[in-house]
């Protein structure tokens, strides 16, 4: 018995030995468990930390920043593009697919990065998409950033059209040196010839008179006599007019320095206009003139209201539709308010409301298929802004539209 007694105590002591040991060993797991969750806490946070300064750092660029997976889903966005999940063609775009020319999409098949520029809708983007590999050098997922730049563009736009205006202008300067000389020929010999026949008439007169069938140029002497005068007229007349077209070309495609510090008369102004578009009108419309003879000048720049006024009678003119239309430009001065009113009115088809809205707006056009740029009335407002004035539009579809420019009067005018 003694002898069980005294295994009985070995054993406890074993088994409290053994008990120590695991608990010493679980005591060290715990700690080493402890541990390890702290640097997992500390991991976390760090994570954590790096993904908000990630964040902030993509929340301080400007353009829009996305970062994709291969199934083109949203996995970071900065907060300019307001959405962090998602499909990006639909969540960006509204679109149902990829967008055609993606550049993800292009970055993942390429595995490299890619730049380009894009429209959807009347808006420019310029695109630029940087792949992100993976351990195995695939590339897992893009980096997207999208800039709006249709501001940019359209100033590129309008760049190129100043230039081919100033190319034109040159053009044109040429052109009418090249008409006008030649003209200036025929013009003074058709002077020369018309003297001549003064002189010319009454000799043949009395040779006609001796011989009954005479004939000049295939026509009996009566029937050449009746035209002669006439069809040198027409032509004195027709240089007259090339002279008259040339002077106002070149007048139109005279460089200026853009002040606004001539007296300009209203009246002109119309006059040389119409010089220039007459053959351009003539065609589609009567023109009407109810012109103030005693409007007062205002000030500003002939050239730049001349661009205005040309601008809106080619207009009119492209709107009527009929065989021939009418064309009423009128002149008046209101005294009250101490300023002028030009007033271009024309019985085309008119404009709708939604349209009427934008016609001042840069590049808005609704003829871009036959070349228009959209720029001629916003210049033309901005011409009349920068002469102290105001220009409104009246509309009504197919009864026509008028266009009424207010300037004011020039101080020396101003009794």
């Amino acid at each position: 018995r003694k002898e069980l007694e005294q295994e009985l105590i070995r054993q406890n002591e074993n088994l409290e030995r053994i008990v120590q040991t695991r608990t010493a060993d679980l005591e060290k797991q715990k700690d080493l468990l402890v541990n390890k969750n702290k640097e997992l806490v500390s991991l976390t946070d760090k994570l954590k930390e790096s993904r908000n300064k990630l964040q902030t750092l993509f929340d301080a660029i400007t353009d829009q920043v996305v970062m994709i997976d291969r199934d083109f889903n949203i996995k970071m966005a900065n907060r300019k593009e307001g959405t962090h999940s998602g499909k990006c063609h639909k969540k960006i775009f509204n679109l149902s697919r990829p967008c055609d020319r993606c550049p993800g999409a292009m970055v993942f098949q390429q595995k490299k990065s890619i730049t380009l520029e894009q429209k959807y809708g009347e808006e420019y983007y310029l695109l630029q998409a940087y792949p992100i590999f993976d351990d195995h050098g695939e590339v897992e997922g893009v980096l997207e950033f999208s800039r709006l730049i249709t501001k940019q563009k359209n100033m590129e736009i309008q760049l190129m059209q100043t230039d081919k205006l100033a190319s034109l202008g040159q053009l044109v300067s040429g052109i009418a040196h090249e008409i006008n000389n030649p003209n200036t020929f025929i013009r003074g010999n058709v002077l020369i010839i018309q003297e001549a026949m003064k002189d010319i008439l009454p000799i043949l007169d009395e040779y006609s008179r001796n011989e009954k069938n005479l004939q000049i140029a295939r026509l009996n002497y009566d029937v050449f006599k009746s035209n002669i005068l006439i069809l040198l007229d027409d032509m004195a007349q027709g240089t007259n007019r090339i002279k008259t077209i040339v002077e106002g070309l070149r007048k139109f495609a005279k460089r200026d320095d853009g002040a606004l510090n001539d007296e300009v008369d209203l009246n002109d102004i119309i006059q040389n206009c119409l010089r220039l578009v007459a053959n351009q009108i003539g065609r589609k419309a009567k023109v009407n003139l109810e012109l103030n003879g005693n409007i007062p000048k205002v000030k500003g720049n002939s050239q730049r209201l001349e661009q205005v006024v040309v601008n809106i009678l080619i207009n009119a003119s492209q709107a009527i539709e009929k065989k021939i239309g009418s064309i009423l430009i009128k002149t008046v001065h209101l005294e009250k308010e101490n300023e002028n009113l030009l007033q271009i009115s024309d019985n085309g088809k008119g404009i709708d409301g939604k349209t009427l809205k934008q016609i001042f707006d840069p590049f808005f056009t609704t003829k871009r298929n036959q070349g228009g740029t959209g720029l001629g009335l916003s210049i033309a407002y901005g011409i009349i802004k920068e002469h102290k004035g105001r220009i409104e539009v009246e509309s009504k579809l197919d009864s026509g539209t008028t266009f009424s420019i207010y300037i004011p009067v020039s101080q020396k005018e101003n009794p």
